[in-house]
């Protein structure tokens, strides 16, 4: 008796032995830094930083700030004239031109045979800063903080800054927080057409960072049709980390990876998951959560080290009449009218599904649910986000229109008065 590996067979016996704790022979050290992570988000989305609004001193400020953490984590810089810096002209919020900034830092690869080669990691770090562009018009004046969207990203790509910066990559690795992304991804475009040491041509791949601060169990890849092995690398990835992604087949093309998929160029967007705080001053750091900030730098650290040491060329499928290579039109300010709903960016079906239906909105007023699938709006019908966003494009506050829809496998019809955004 005493012994701790004594079998108590009786069980009105019982066994006075005690092991003492003691600590694990090894311990693995963490391979991300949280902290640092949500120190990133907390001050982006500072007071400090306006919204990083195009027009405002915050935005510059943002940039400088960027430069300053790829310098600490040694990555050098990749801008114009050996700064971290890439600059170009944008129209401000009262039509005036603005000079706003990429930032760019370099992990340059270490293959002659791929010299000239990158993988581009990108997110956006602007956005709305008072309420424009693209705001709802009850907030304007605001700032709008921009936590998830997309200081987020940012953190996450500032932590793949100190982590791949160790690492001797075949193929360089470029780090791109770009500019003016709400305002028609005029940053990465502009990168994608300007950038000589590292051109177009010689771009193996993207991967574009947005709004993955609040996801739940999942990230949704978008633009994962543009080459053959993006379905294999997710497999992966799953595999060997446990993140779990879904990839979306709709061509979802809001953020900056758009950029590159208009050049030919094989690239996918990482999102979290849609919240009611989109675009809204609510989009605060504290909503933000370390373990979406975490899974997602395991996630983005496992796909760009496979893509900057893959010895194959990727297969690029991406046609010109594809939805995902086609243009986007977009103009400041974007659309003026809003519906009050926020659609399932993972539904792969006809039309545009419900998940989510703003209290006292125009649909909240007319009557749509979560889970309501729009197939037409004003007679117009809508196959998938694109097409809806479209045809919203065409209409002013206040305007009336017919929405058709599938309720529990009925089709319905509404009239619904458009709100002002």
């Amino acid at each position: 008796m005493g012994s701790p590996l004594t079998a108590i067979l009786d069980e009105t016996v019982t066994s006075s032995a005690k092991l003492e704790p003691r600590p694990a022979l090894a311990e693995l050290k963490p391979v991300f830094n949280g902290t640092r992570m949500m120190a990133a988000v907390k001050k982006l989305a500072s007071e400090e930083f306006e919204g990083r609004g195009i027009g405002t001193e915050g935005l510059a400020k943002a940039a400088a700030y960027i430069a300053d953490e790829l310098k600490k984590a040694g990555v050098k810089p990749g801008g114009d004239n050996g700064s971290y810096f890439q600059e170009l002209r944008v129209e401000g919020p009262n039509g005036t031109s603005e000079q706003v900034k990429n930032v760019i830092g370099i992990i340059a690869g270490n293959n002659p045979k791929l010299a000239g080669q990158s993988v581009i990691l990108s997110a956006h770090y602007d956005h709305l800063g008072h309420g424009w562009p693209g705001g709802h018009g009850r907030f304007k004046g605001q700032v709008h903080a921009g936590a998830d969207d997309n200081a987020s990203g940012v953190a996450v790509l500032l932590e793949m800054a100190h982590s791949l910066a160790k690492s001797a990559p075949e193929r360089s690795i470029i780090l791109l927080a770009s500019t003016a992304e709400e305002s028609g991804l005029l940053g990465a475009r502009h990168y994608v057409k300007a950038e000589k040491d590292h051109p177009t041509e010689q771009i193996f791949a993207n991967v574009n960072l947005d709004t993955i601060g609040r996801a739940d169990d999942k990230f949704l890849i978008f633009g994962s049709s543009s080459a053959r092995e993006w379905p294999f690398i997710f497999m992966g990835t799953t595999m060997t980390t446990g993140v779990k992604t879904q990839l979306v087949q709709q061509a979802i093309n809001a953020s900056d990876h758009t950029a590159f998929l208009e050049a030919g160029i094989p690239a996918i967007h990482i999102f979290g998951a849609a919240s009611a705080d989109y675009h809204r001053p609510s989009d605060t750091a504290d909503k933000v959560s370390l373990s979406s900030l975490m899974q997602a730098a395991t996630l983005t650290k496992e796909i760009v080290a496979y893509l900057g040491n893959r010895p194959e060329p990727m297969t690029v499928q991406i046609k010109a009449a594809d939805p995902a290579a086609a243009p986007v039109a977009t103009r400041p300010g974007g659309r003026t009218v809003s519906t009050g709903t926020m659609p399932d960016f993972a539904f792969s079906g006809v039309g545009v599904k419900i998940s989510q239906v703003s209290a006292n909105s125009a649909g909240a007023k007319a009557g749509l649910k979560p889970g309501d699938i729009i197939t037409s709006l004003g007679g117009t019908p809508v196959a998938n986000l694109r097409e809806y966003s479209t045809e919203l494009g065409k209409y002013s506050p206040g305007d009336k229109i017919d929405i058709i829809f599938t309720r529990d496998g009925h089709i319905l019809t509404l009239e619904l008065e458009l709100g002002k955004r």
